[in-house]
């Protein structure tokens, strides 16, 4: 086995100041790599063998790995090999598109990684894990930072202890658990098994059977029609779902979306059905009664079936209301839940046992303001705030402070903008700020800077909300 091995000693003597080698390899481009170092940074161009890259302490950076004809599309049902393993223990790893498989370990690094033609296995003890595209099966693990996939053509495990779980897409099964964030796919088409310990869920273009748990979070879930046709159904329009779902929310709303053709049966259940409600469309018939239980606690238990009924879609809120819409699937393709709709409120009569009885009207019960209430929380428990037009939130600035133009960047004639994610709350405070994009050498003094303003509390239905925006930050030499 062919190979070099590069190594020196440093003198024995007393060295001042900073100690620093670098070694440079030129290897062919059709060339299979293997890099170890006890400490430093491995830097690697495009390359089409494989790689395996281990460094003690540095980060990895990499371009693009594999072969263009020959790995990119492996024989049907022949799984890509491992084309890149990259491992290093404090740093992060950056990687562009893998021809092949991928296995990337830090001990607390971020984790960046283009599209990728095989199986994906990353982890990292502390820091964030960003995705394109995984051809195969992904399995995503950090110990408190945030998972994006842009899509995933297999199934996917994604596992936090206190981040956010961002899904583009994904055909196969899906499990997604996080510690502490907020639960966010965009599309999917196999079971999923969601369990979000600390924030909430949001399912768009759910086209299979789910489990949903969230302990203090809100739950929202958007079903498509795009299931197989009712076998019961007069009507070819009608479809069903592909298997029964269960959402379960702890402290949170369970909000969903089905689409006038979808056959399902609903099951609805509110533990605390004294101090929370079912709201249901109009149009979608819901049998409900009351169950007392050994605590005095009344259990609001809801029942009706849509298109002759289907698969059951059962929903559970322990100290949480539950809210259901019927429409049409495609104007629900935004993030932002839609604008107030017509519905009737659900507040029965007691009752002492399971018998059904007909759900009543609730005179007085304001539903609008009820669903933009709901509307604010969800936003609030997914992005830390209400989103609001930069415009809008300069309007109300009272405080500005100029920033400190660095001297650094003055004299090395550097300018630009700073772009900036704020978090401004419900009393006009700066409280969180991350830099989107901008002159790393800038970043600081925008932030110290921004940090200092204030402004008027942002009211939405005459309530002071903590809201969030971008900024931008000017630095200009003249």
């Amino acid at each position: 086995r062919a190979g070099i091995a590069l190594d020196g000693r440093v003198p024995w003597r007393t060295f001042r100041g900073p100690f620093r080698v670098n070694f440079e390899i030129h290897v062919p481009l059709r060339y299979n790599l293997d890099a170890t170092t006890q400490a430093g940074n491995i830097d690697v161009q495009d390359i089409d063998g494989r790689v395996a890259l281990v460094t003690a302490g540095g980060n990895i950076t990499v371009g693009r790995v594999g072969g263009r004809n020959t790995l990119s599309h492996p024989a049907p049902g022949v799984a890509a090999q491992v084309a890149a393993r990259l491992e290093t223990q404090g740093g992060h790893i950056t990687i562009g598109d893998v021809a092949g498989g991928l296995r990337a370990t830090t001990a607390g690094g971020h984790i960046m990684t283009g599209n990728i033609e095989g199986d994906a296995i990353i982890h990292t003890d502390g820091g964030h894990i960003h995705t394109g595209r995984v051809a195969g099966a992904a399995t995503l693990d950090t110990g408190g930072g945030n998972i994006h996939v842009g899509s995933a053509g297999s199934s996917v495990t994604a596992n936090t202890a206190g981040g956010h779980i961002d899904f583009g897409a994904a055909a196969g099964i899906i499990r997604a658990h996080t510690g502490g964030g907020a639960v966010r796919i965009d599309r999917f088409s196999g079971p999923a098994a969601v369990e979000a310990s600390g924030g909430s869920v949001f399912l768009r273009q759910v086209d299979g059977p789910l489990r949903v748990s969230a302990a203090t979070g809100n739950i929202t879930a958007w079903f498509t029609d795009n299931a197989e046709p009712g076998a019961m159904a007069a009507s070819k329009s009608v479809r069903k779902m592909r298997g029964a779902s269960q959402l379960t929310s702890g402290e949170g709303d369970i909000i969903v979306y089905l689409p006038r053709e979808l056959a399902v049966t609903i099951d609805a259940v509110v533990e605390q059905g004294g101090a929370h409600r079912v709201v249901a469309d109009a149009s979608l018939p819901l049998r409900a009664s009351y169950q007392d239980s050994a605590s005095g606690v009344r259990a609001l238990h809801c029942e009706g079936s849509l298109n002759g009924g289907g698969e059951v879609l059962h929903l559970r809120a322990v100290s949480g209301n539950i809210l259901l819409k019927l429409g049409e699937p495609n104007s629900w393709t935004s993030a932002v839940i839609p604008a107030p709709w017509m519905q009737a409120a659900f507040e029965p009569p007691l009752v002492t046992s399971w018998n059904s009885g007909e759900a009543g009207d609730d005179n007085g019960f304001d539903a609008e303001g009820f669903f933009e209430e709901i509307h604010r929380k969800i936003q609030e428990s997914l992005w830390g705030g209400v989103p609001v037009d930069p415009g809008e939130l300069q309007n109300l600035l009272e405080h500005p402070v100029v920033p400190v133009y660095p001297e650094v960047a003055r004299k090395a004639g550097i300018e630009g903008d700073v772009v900036l994610r704020a978090y401004v709350s419900s009393d006009g405070r700066v409280t969180n700020l991350r830099v989107l994009a901008g002159p790393p050498i800038l970043a600081r003094a925008a932030i110290d800077a921004v940090q200092q303003w204030r402004y008027q509390p942002v009211k939405i239905n005459g309530r002071a909300t903590n809201v969030v925006t971008t900024l931008i930050v000017a630095f200009r030499l003249q």
